[in-house]
C-alpha cells in the first residue's frame, strides 16, 4: 500500500506550491523548487535544504544546485545538498552538484528518493599515475560506525539509520561515492546507475535485508594502470562490509572495479569478537567481469550464495578466504588470472555447476601457516582449516590445473569434466591432502549458466579502465592519455572517446606529429625527433577533437643506456665494498637500451641475474643546453643518480615503487649519467627522466 502511495503521490505533482532555493531552506510542506541553476554553498553545513515533517513530496524536476564555485577542485567540496528527515517523504528528480554529500537521508522510514542525479561531488586527488602506484591512495573503509566513509570519501546519496528507503532510477557518475547504505535495513535500490566513481558504486555498512536489482555499477575504480599495476586500492562496484546478512543482489551491472563485489564480515567479527560476519546474503545473475582484484570477495563468513554471475577476465572469479557454507553454482568465469575460484582456510563449502575457462587453476583451495591470525580472537573462536568442500558438476577448461589442493582435507572432487589439460593437472596436491576423494564424470558435464549476452557497443576487458587524477575515464568526452610523455626517443599517445579524426592545430618544438591507429582500433598520436633534433626536445601539440581542445606535451630524450645487470649476495645497504667490489666484475647480463624505463613489476632482467636480488647500472652521455635540470626517477628498491661522477640523488632502501627528485645547475655541453640500482625483493622497478627547469 505504502509503494501505491508513493507512485500515485508522484504522478500527482502538478498542483504543489513553488518556491525558490535557498541556503538553509526548511521544506515543512510539500512544494515544487523553482526550476532553474542555482549556485548554494552550504554555508553552515547543516544542508542547502532540509526536508523536516511526514508525507511530504518534493519536486525538483528541473533544478539543479551546485555547492562549489566554478573552478573548485572536487577534493574542496564540502556541505550537503539535501537532508531528508521525517518519515515517508517523497523526492522527485532534481541534481545536486559540488557537494561532499550531494543528499543525505537521515533516519525514519519508508522515504522514496526518486530520479536525482548526483553526479560530479566530492572525489579525493589521486597521487597514482599510469607509471607507479601511490600507498596514499588505499581506502579504508573498515570504521564507519561514526560515520567516517561520508565525512572522510563523500557520497552522492547517504542513507543512514533508515528503514524502509527507496532509491529508484537515480544516478551518480564521476563523484568518488554513489550510494552510502549506513545502518539502514530493508531498503530496495533498483534501477540506478552509480557507475564510473572512484571508490564503491553502492556500499553497505551495517545494513541488512535489503533488495539491490537492476543497477549499474560499472568502472568503480581506482589503483590500476594497463599492463603496469593492477590494486584496486579497496575500490568496488559493491561494498558490503560489517554484519550485513541476508541482502539480495539480483542483476545488477559491476563491471570493470577494483573488485565486482566485495564483502567482508568486519574487524567486530575479526579483531573484537571472533563472531558474525556478512553472512546468508544471496547474489544472483549480476555481471562483476573484469575487475581489477575479484569479481566476487567474500570473506571470513558463511552462508552466502553466489548464483549465476559473470565473472570474467578477474585476477580471481571468486576469492572466499575463510568462508564457511558458501554455494557457489551456476557461475561462468572466463580467462581469470590466478583462478576461477580460490578459498584459503575455507570449510563445508560447494562449488558446483559452474564453467571455468582459461583460468591458471580452475578451483584453489589451501591452508597456510597464518600463526598471528590463526592466534587471534577469530582463529580461536571460528573454524580455519581447509576441508569439507564439495567440488562437483563443474567445467574447467584449459589453464594449468583443475583443481589444485595444498593441505585440505576431506574435498570431494566429484562428476567434473576437466578438459585441455594433461592427467597428472587434472588434480594437483601439495602438502597432506588426507582423505581426497575423485571421481570423473561418466558423461561430459554442460552446467546450465545463464546466457550472457553483450550490449552493442558494450566494452569488455581490463585494457578500457584509465584511471586519471579523478578517478575514471567515463568515455564522454576525448581524453588524451598520458597528457605528459618525458624521458624517451619517441612519445606515443592514445586518443580516447572519439567519434571523428582529430585536427591537429599546433606544433612546438624540434619534433613531428603523427597519427596512426593501434591494435585495437584507437588513433595514436606519435612524436618523434625531427632531423637534427637535439638529444634534449621539448615538445607541445594542440588538437582539435569535437570541438574541444586537447594537448599534449612533454620532452623527447634521445639517448643510448649502456645497461649491466648482475646478482648480488650481500646486501648492498649492509655491505658497500662488496658492492662496489660486485660492479667491477663482468655482468650476467648487458645490453643497449634508448630510454631507461624498466617497469619489471614482479619479474627481472633475465634468468642470468633472476627476479630478486639483483642490481642495474645504467650510463649514457647527453649533450644538453645550459641551465638547471631536474633530475626524476621511479625506483623499487634503491637507487642513486651520479652526474659526471658527483652523487646528485640516493634513496639507497627497501621502498616501493616511489619517485625522488633532484636539482643539479648544469653548463651546456656533454654530461656523463650513471645510475645504480638494487633490487631485494617482490615488485621492481627503476625509471629515469630529466626535464630542463624553467627560468
Amino acid at each position: 500500500m505504502i509503494q501505491l502511495l508513493a507512485l500515485l503521490a508522484l504522478l500527482a505533482a502538478d498542483d504543489l506550491p513553488t518556491v525558490s532555493a535557498k541556503d538553509d531552506l526548511v521544506i515543512t510542506q510539500s512544494c515544487r523548487i523553482r526550476p532553474g541553476t542555482y549556485v548554494i554553498e552550504d554555508a553552515g553545513e547543516p544542508g542547502v535544504l532540509r526536508i523536516e515533517g511526514d508525507d511530504l513530496l518534493v519536486d525538483l524536476t528541473g533544478v539543479t544546485i551546485v555547492g562549489a564555485k566554478k573552478g573548485t577542485d572536487p577534493d574542496r567540496y564540502r556541505g550537503t545538498g539535501l537532508i531528508v528527515t521525517g518519515n515517508r517523504n517523497i523526492v522527485r528528480r532534481g541534481a545536486f552538484r559540488g557537494f561532499r554529500v550531494a543528499v543525505r537521508v537521515d533516519g525514519g522510514e519508508g522515504h522514496w528518493l526518486f530520479g536525482l542525479d548526483v553526479s560530479n561531488n566530492f572525489a579525493q586527488r589521486l597521487a597514482s599515475t599510469r607509471e607507479k602506484e601511490v600507498s596514499t591512495d588505499w581506502l579504508w573503509p573498515h570504521h564507519n560506525d561514526d560515520g567516517e566513509w561520508a565525512k572522510v570519501y563523500g557520497a552522492g546519496i547517504h542513507v543512514e539509520r533508515a528503514k524502509g528507503v527507496r532509491v529508484i532510477e537515480c544516478s551518480g557518475h564521476n563523484s568518488q561515492n554513489g550510494l552510502i547504505l549506513d545502518r539502514s535495513n530493508g531498503c530496495v535500490v533498483r534501477r540506478c546507475d552509480f557507475s564510473f566513481n572512484s571508490g564503491w558504486g553502492i556500499a553497505l555498512w551495517r545494513s541488512s535485508e535489503n533488495r539491490l536489482e537492476r543497477n549499474r555499477c560499472d568502472f568503480c575504480v581506482r589503483g590500476y594502470s594497463h599492463g603496469v599495476y593492477d590494486r584496486g586500492q579497496d575500490s568496488a562496484g559493491f561494498l558490503v562490509f560489517e554484519q550485513c546478512h541476508r541482502n539480495e543482489f539480483r542483476e545488477n551491472s559491476a563491471t570493470h572495479g577494483g573488485d565486482g563485489f566485495f564483502l567482508y564480515a568486519g574487524h567486530e567479527t575479526t579483531k573484537k569478537t571472533g563472531e558474525g560476519g556478512c553472512n546468508d546474503n544471496l547474489v544472483v545473475g549480476n555481471d562483476f567481469s573484469h575487475a581489477v582484484a575479484n569479481g566476487i570477495e567474500a570473506t571470513f563468513s558463511s552462508g552466502n550464495r553466489f548464483l549465476d554471475n559473470r565473472l570474467d577476465d578477474c585476477n580471481y572469479g571468486v576469492w572466499a578466504g575463510y568462508s564457511r557454507k558458501t554455494e557457489i553454482r551456476g557461475n561462468v568465469m572466463r580467462g581469470c588470472t590466478y583462478a576461477g575460484v580460490g578459498i584459503e582456510h575455507g570449510s563445508e563449502n560447494v562449488i558446483a555447476g559452474n564453467v571455468i575457462e582459461d583460468s591458471r587453476r580452475g578451483v584453489w583451495l589451501w591452508w597456510d601457516e597464518d600463526k598471528e591470525f590463526l592466534e587471534s580472537v577469530y582463529g580461536k573462536k571460528t573454524r580455519t582449516d581447509s576441508a569439507d568442500t564439495e567440488v562437483s558438476g563443474n567445467l574447467i577448461r584449459g589453464g594449468k590445473a583443475g583443481l589444485f589442493l595444498d593441505r585440505s582435507a576431506r574435498i570431494r572432487f566429484v562428476g567434473n569434466t576437466v578438459e585441455g589439460l594433461p592427467e597428472d593437472a587434472v588434480v594437483v596436491t601439495k602438502g597432506e591432502c588426507p582423505d581426497l576423494v575423485v571421481e570423473a564424470a561418466k558423461e561430459p558435464v554442460a552446467p546450465k549458466v545463464r546466457a550472457w549476452r553483450d550490449a552493442p557497443g558494450a566494452r569488455r576487458g581490463r585494457k578500457h579502465i584509465v584511471v586519471h587524477e579523478w578517478g575514471p575515464y567515463d568515455y564522454r568526452a576525448p581524453l588524451l592519455v598520458p597528457r605528459r610523455i618525458s624521458g624517451r626517443p619517441t612519445a606515443v599517445f592514445t586518443l580516447l572517446g572519439l567519434t571523428r579524426t582529430p585536427k591537429l592545430v599546433k606544433t612546438e618544438g624540434p619534433v613531428t606529429v603523427h597519427f596512426r591507429m593501434d591494435s585495437g582500433g584507437l588513433p595514436q598520436i606519435v612524436v618523434k625527433p625531427a632531423e637534427g633534433a637535439p638529444d634534449w626536445a621539448p615538445f607541445r601539440f594542440v588538437l582539435e577533437a569535437q570541438g574541444a581542445e586537447i594537448v599534449g606535451e612533454g620532452v623527447l630524450l634521445r639517448a643510448e643506456w649502456a645497461v649491466r645487470h648482475w646478482a648480488w649476495e650481500k646486501d648492498p645497504r649492509e655491505d658497500p665494498e662488496a658492492f662496489a667490489a660486485l660492479l667491477k666484475t663482468k655482468p650476467g647480463r648487458e645490453r643497449k637500451l634508448a630510454s631507461l624505463e624498466l617497469p619489471w613489476r614482479y619479474g627481472g632482467p633475465g634468468d642470468e641475474v633472476g627476479k630478486d636480488r639483483f642490481a642495474t647500472v645504467a650510463e649514457t652521455t647527453l649533450d644538453l643546453p645550459e641551465g638547471e635540470w631536474e633530475i626524476v626517477t621511479v625506483s623499487d628498491d634503491g637507487v642513486r643518480v651520479f652526474v659526471d661522477g658527483e652523487k646528485i640523488l640516493e634513496n639507497w632502501t627497501h621502498h616501493g615503487p616511489t619517485e625522488d627528485r633532484a636539482t643539479v645547475k648544469l653548463a651546456a655541453g656533454k654530461h656523463r649519467i650513471r645510475v645504480e640500482h638494487f633490487e631485494i625483493d617482490g615488485m621492481a622497478w627503476l625509471s629515469f627522466r630529466i626535464e630542463k627547469k624553467a627560468p
